[in-house]
This record gives structure tokens, C-alpha cells and sequence, in this order.
């Protein structure tokens, strides 16, 4: 482990690109192949013959224009260091909503309206549930590299309280037993539970981990990485992918159960 002689409350303030030795170009790769994931792995609505089309173009476009927008921004924000300038002000909740928020808040809205309601039931849930396989570089690259060299506090590793590594290891399986009717939607529930537990798990490690008056854990070395660009996105994007891809999954999948359960 590499201490940092940098105080915290300077660090998170700096703005700019941290790279964390390779960590931060590798990080952005994998931002971008999720992004990419979302389009060829049918994470996103696409066209089907006999529905219409017109309709999911404008739904899909809508949605990746404002994807797009929404990475754009919160890259500045995070290269402006406004998110650790929130949390070294004493508004860790409010950094934490900034980031997370709008992809959060925007995705739960479309299952209210029936337009949108429509394009999530078109998702496949076999793309929903290889999505997370990011999750394996994520805990098992990433957070031991930022870890090793001070970023973050051990808490939020598979050395400490995240067991999220292990939903990145079981979601291709998990995947191909779906796709080959070797699972069933009941037990894919489970998965989707159990995985949206450890997410709001290291979520909360995450945050008791930030240089706050509440910091509960990484005293020593808190959880500054996580607050600067280019890793700031993991809150901002990454994580409510994984969060969403869960929700729409259990939204599939519950009629589905229900249905067998009645038969």
C-alpha cells in the first residue's frame, strides 16, 4: 500500500486528470466499452420486426442522446473537481446526489410513463445480465490498484466488505444459463437481489469511506479516488447502470415468475 502524504481534503479538491498510474486510461476504456456494451448487447431498445419502429428509434435516440450528455457533463464536473469540492465543503449527500441523481432518477421515470414503459419491455434480459460482468475489472482491477496506491480505503476491496467481485464473476454464467432455460425467472430474482444488495452495499462503504465528519471506515486512507476525474464516473455511471440494469431485470422477470408460479 502507497500512503499518500497529501491530505485528503487537497486531494479530492484538485482538479485535472488522475491517473493513478494506468488506472485512469483503463478506466476510461472500460466507461466507454460499457457505453458500447449498451448498444450491441441490446441493453438499450432496438428494432424488432412487427413493433413499431418509429417509436423505439425515437425512444433509443432519445436515450443515448441523453446518455451522451449526461457522461459530458459530469466529465466536466468531475475535471473541475466540483464533486470533491461539494464533499471538502461539508455536502457529502449532495455530491453523492449530483453524481448518481440524474441517471438514477432518469431511468426509474421510464418505468411511470407508457411510452418508455414499452421501450424497457423490449430489453433483453440476457444483455441486462452480462452488463455485469464490468463489475469483475471494476473490483478486481481497479479498486485493488487504487487501493495499493492510496486511493481508497481497504473497506471498499474484496479485502474488506465488498463481495461485489462476485457478481462480476457469476453474470456471464448466470447469463448463458438463462439464455439456454437452465435457470429459471425465480432464481434469476435471487441473482438480481443479491446483486443489488452488494451494490448498495459498497455503495455505502463508499461514502463512509469519503473524508466526512460521518467517515466510518479507511480513517487512515478514506476514499478520494472516487471523487476525482476520470473515476468520479464510477458514481455517476457505472454504478447507475448496474443499479437500473438490476431494477429492469426484476421488472422483466416478475411477471414471468408469477405467471410460473400460477402454472
Amino acid at each position: 500500500m502507497n500512503n499518500n502524504a497529501e491530505h485528503p481534503l487537497i486531494a479530492i479538491v484538485q482538479p485535472g486528470f488522475a491517473s493513478y498510474g494506468f488506472m485512469g486510461p483503463f478506466f476510461l476504456l472500460l466507461v466507454g466499452l460499457v457505453f458500447l456494451a449498451l448498444l450491441f448487447l441490446d441493453a438499450l431498445p432496438q428494432f424488432r420486426r412487427g413493433l413499431n419502429y418509429e417509436s423505439v428509434r425515437g425512444t433509443r435516440s432519445g436515450l443515448l442522446a441523453g446518455l451522451s450528455l449526461v457522461l459530458l457533463l459530469q466529465s466536466v464536473s468531475g475535471y473541475l473537481a466540483l464533486p470533491g469540492r461539494l464533499v471538502a465543503s461539508g455536502y457529502a449527500p449532495i455530491a453523492a446526489l449530483s453524481m448518481a441523481g440524474p441517471l438514477i432518477f432518469t431511468g426509474l421515470a421510464l418505468l411511470i410513463f407508457d411510452g418508455s414503459r414499452y421501450a424497457v419491455a423490449r430489453l433483453s434480459v440476457v444483455g441486462l445480465t452480462s452488463l455485469h460482468f464490468f463489475r469483475l475489472f471494476i473490483e478486481g482491477i481497479l479498486f485493488m490498484s487504487l487501493y495499493e496506491q492510496g486511493g481508497i480505503s481497504r473497506e471498499m476491496t474484496i479485502l474488506g466488505r465488498n463481495p461485489d467481485l462476485l457478481v462480476g464473476l457469476s453474470a456471464l454464467p448466470v447469463a448463458f444459463l438463462w439464455s439456454r432455460r437452465r435457470m429459471g425467472p425465480r432464481l434469476l430474482i435471487l441473482w438480481n437481489l443479491l446483486g443489488l444488495a452488494c451494490l448498495i452495499n459498497i455503495v455505502s462503504v463508499a461514502i463512509l469511506s469519503m473524508p466526512t465528519d460521518f467517515q466510518l471506515f479507511g480513517l487512515n486512507q478514506p476514499n478520494v479516488a472516487i471523487l476525482r476525474f476520470p473515476f468520479m464516473l464510477l458514481p455517476a455511471f457505472l454504478v447507475p447502470v448496474a443499479f437500473l440494469a438490476h431494477i429492469y431485470a426484476l421488472y422483466l422477470l416478475w411477471p414471468l415468475a408469477v405467471r410460473e408460479k400460477v402454472g
